[in-house]
């Protein structure tokens, strides 16, 4: 098979408590560990097949799947997943990739659109490629499947198909060669809504910091309850002179993990612009004046535009209100 590599997107790695394997070897099975479950999916192909290169990433040739290792996401709300990925390494605890599932595509694969790895390696040996989701916060359940495609009667090392997984932690360890394929789904269902008396709020007047040189401009304000259970909320982030106007959140709360994550009453909003990007806000009212108190992170489609832990503003103000507002206010 062909030796052609794409670029490793993200380097380090970790040990990961995973699913018990059969240690003979490579065997057609489908495995599962205590709710909610998980899977390894097996795809034994006839001898001197070409591996799939499936979900529709682009290739040159039949081959170009070959050591691929693969990201995918399913879940049940829009939103953007964040990945830390290690190959042969250690894992930092730090977002290496994102997947956003914007809406409309609910419930459907959304994979990454380049690999995780690219093994160069012959079948007798394997790279470690470790992945874990990073938390996506309160009221969601992970399952976690692998699809290994591999070519019968090829001589594969001992640990090629024993790919674990853990779905407590959101983990999965896999074993990559250039005889070999995988895709590593993973599956997240929101169970229930939050609750109804976390209706705080967080109003934002002309904040203003700057990016690459540019001035951006974010107004608005989000957070507390409609009548209908929908949350409270309007803002713009005027970003390279586009009005990214979300008048409709799909989100509001404490932030679980990732940036601003350990501040005290820091927010996360996220939402559909009404340009149709996904727009994910963070914000943390640090004080007065504002100015080089307050900061500030967002992401348009899921790609981070702020400094990566966020960025201090320059002009404005915002404040946190512990109070509910309800539908009346």
């Amino acid at each position: 098979m062909t030796n052609r590599k794409l670029g490793v997107l993200a380097i380090a790695a970790a040990a990961f408590s995973g699913a018990c394997a059969d240690p003979a070897g490579p065997s057609a099975r489908t495995l599962e560990l205590a709710a909610p479950s998980a899977a390894l999916i097996p795809h034994a192909l006839p001898p001197g097949s070409t591996l799939p290169s499936t979900n529709g990433l682009p290739k040159s040739d039949p081959n170009d799947g070959d050591g691929w290792v693969r990201l995918c996401k399913v879940s049940n709300t829009a939103g953007t997943f964040n990945f830390d990925v290690a190959v042969n390494g250690a894992v930092d605890g730090v977002g290496d990739v994102s997947i956003t599932v914007a809406v409309g595509q609910e419930g459907t694969p959304v994979c990454h659109i380049t690999p995780l790895h690219n093994s160069d390696l012959p079948a007798a040996d394997v790279d470690i490629v470790n992945i874990v989701e990073l938390d996506p916060g309160v009221n969601w359940a992970t399952t976690v499947d692998i699809d290994q495609y591999y070519v019968v009667g090829v001589g594969y090392g001992p640990l090629a198909l024993l790919d674990e997984w853990n779905v407590t932690p959101r983990t999965a360890k896999v074993y990559s060669n250039d005889d070999m394929e995988k895709v590593v789904t993973f599956n997240n269902d929101f169970t229930s809504t939050p609750d109804p008396e976390i209706c705080d709020f967080i109003t934002f007047g002309r904040l203003v910091t700057e990016i690459g040189g540019k001035k951006v401009v974010i107004s608005g304000n989000a957070g507390g309850n409609n009548a209908d259970a929908s949350i409270k909320n309007e803002f713009h982030i005027d970003y390279l002179d586009v009005d990214y106007h979300v008048a409709d959140a799909t989100s509001y709360g404490p932030i679980a993990a990732g940036p601003l994550s350990l501040l005290t009453n820091s927010r996360v909003v996220t939402g559909v612009a009404k340009n149709g990007v996904t727009v994910e806000l963070r914000v943390w009212d640090g004080g007065e004046p504002g100015k080089g108190t307050d900061i500030v992170w967002f992401s348009l489609n899921g790609v981070v535009k702020t400094a990566a832990d966020g960025q201090f503003i320059d002009q404005g103000n915002m404040q946190y209100h512990s109070n509910c507002r309800g539908p009346g206010n």
